[in-house]
């Protein structure tokens, strides 16, 4: 990982003979040049592997990347689900190139003098320190620290916590997993939707290499959030009880509530008890989540978990819960957090079913897409961003022209325009026309000014 021009850039990149004629005559019509190789390890415990090899000192920012995929790990089935999971995977492995490494931070730009930070100036941005008893890394450049500050309701955080378990392709290179349970960039594997946060956002603008990065593709997360300094700094050893660490090894339903099953222990989580999924979507659907249930047709269980997947919707105001029974033709509508309900009025034989805690969390959190984007789009928020030539909800529609037309809805970043989707200014998460006075909604450092603008949080 050196500068392109460095006497020991020897066009070797883990791996990979970069031929001559890319470094000194350059590829045309392109910044960044990741090769891709793979080898076939089931032995071995890594899906995959990334790291940059060289840097363009004339624009500061990386050149030539290395991803290795072990296919002896890496699933290979032709299916919707397995697709965009290998597709997360892939991501990841791009992020780490675009600059989330321990070892790259020290090539990342300091913004008070436009130069690479050096080994010398990493204390600028990072230092170790012991939290809950381990050695872990912290980084506290701009964004990152601000970020997390807001997130999680702790003013004194001195940084955001870095992977603190693990060897070296995890150790410092991912974020600290019990602060980010299902974030795209914790060190293993995310069992459901892996989402892009608005922490991995903050590090890809404090690199300093990019002159915007769009915080729209930021997935909303709810993991710690607004839980305080104890969350951050105790974890499940907090006095405070946070629902995101069960104390008890009974089946449960995942924080998220798109599957259940028994808690266990990780050393990824310093030892907490993470709440387990062994079936997602039980009964399965995109509109399906886990609730606290005793549903039954008339049947009693031994051993019931008292878990279960229903059909559900929420309403637009997300004030009420309509959770759907087909088979007996019922429905049962959650007007307040946390009540227990009869499935039919009256009568126990069809069992009880406890209403959500927190409808935000529980309507907000991103939802899964339909079939998967068909492989052909990427999921953004519950939305699928078809590839262009495809259209309709989960991109399964061939289309003539662009897919940029005939659209329902339109996700966070654009502003529908007759039928069209327009993409608003980057200061805006939500807008009503295309300039950055036509802000309506703010992205999460922004706050909204009476003129429709985005500006920066006083803090």
């Amino acid at each position: 990982m050196f500068p392109k021009n460095s006497s020991i850039w020897k066009l070797e990149c883990l791996g990979v003979r970069i031929p001559t004629s890319a470094v000194t005559i350059g590829i045309p019509n392109s910044d960044l040049n990741i090769y891709v190789i793979a080898k076939n390890a089931p032995q071995d415990k890594d899906i995959a592997n990334a790291c940059v090899c060289a840097h363009n000192e004339q624009h500061l920012r990386p050149s030539f990347g290395r991803i290795q995929i072990n296919f002896g790990v890496f699933g290979l089935k032709d299916d919707n689900e397995s697709f965009e999971n290998d597709l997360e995977t892939i991501v990841h492995e791009i992020l780490h190139v675009l600059g989330f490494s321990g070892f790259q931070m020290q090539l990342w730009i300091d913004p008070d003098t436009g130069k690479y930070y050096g080994q010398y100036g990493l204390p600028k941005i990072t230092r170790d320190v012991i939290i809950r008893g381990l050695k872990t890394s912290i980084v506290y450049s701009k964004n990152i620290l601000l970020t997390a500050r807001k997130y999680y309701n702790c003013p004194t955080m001195e940084g955001m916590q870095l992977e603190n378990e693990g060897g070296s392709g995890s150790l410092g290179s991912h974020w600290e997993q019990l602060l980010v349970q299902n974030e795209m960039m914790m060190s293993s594997d995310v069992i459901t939707d892996a989402q892009l946060s608005v922490h991995t956002i903050a590090l890809l603008k404090d690199t300093g290499y990019f002159a915007e990065v769009n915080e729209n593709m930021a997935d909303n997360l709810y993991w710690g959030k607004g839980k305080g300094c104890s969350f951050v700094m105790e974890g499940c050893y907090s006095k405070q009880k946070f629902n995101e660490f069960p104390s008890e090894r009974k089946i449960q339903c995942s924080f998220e509530n798109d599957g259940y099953g028994e808690p266990t222990t990780t050393p990824f989580l310093d030892n907490c008890m993470m709440k387990n999924v062994d079936a997602v979507l039980e009964v399965y659907g995109f509109n399906s989540k886990c609730f606290t249930s005793t549903s039954a047709n008339g049947v009693k269980f031994t051993n019931d978990s008292q878990r279960r997947c229903h059909q559900y919707q929420c309403s637009p105001d997300l004030r009420s819960i309509t959770i759907t029974f087909p088979q007996i033709k019922r429905q049962v509508i959650c007007t307040k957090e946390g009540s227990v309900m009869q499935i039919v009025p009256n009568n126990d034989r069809y069992g009880k079913i406890a209403c959500p805690s927190s409808f935000i969390q529980f309507c907000d959190s991103v939802p899964i897409c339909m079939n998967h984007c068909s492989q052909v789009g990427v999921c953004v928020r519950g939305i699928c961003s078809c590839l262009p030539g495809w259209g309709g909800i989960d991109c399964s529609v061939k289309l003539i022209g662009p897919d940029r037309s005939c659209q329902t809805n339109c996700p966070n970043g654009y502003y529908k325009h007759g039928n069209i989707c327009q993409q608003c200014d980057a200061q805006c998460k939500r807008c009503n026309g295309g300039t950055a006075n036509n802000c309506t909604a703010c992205q999460f450092l922004t706050q909204l000014n009476r003129n429709g603008q985005c500006v920066p949080i006083l803090n």
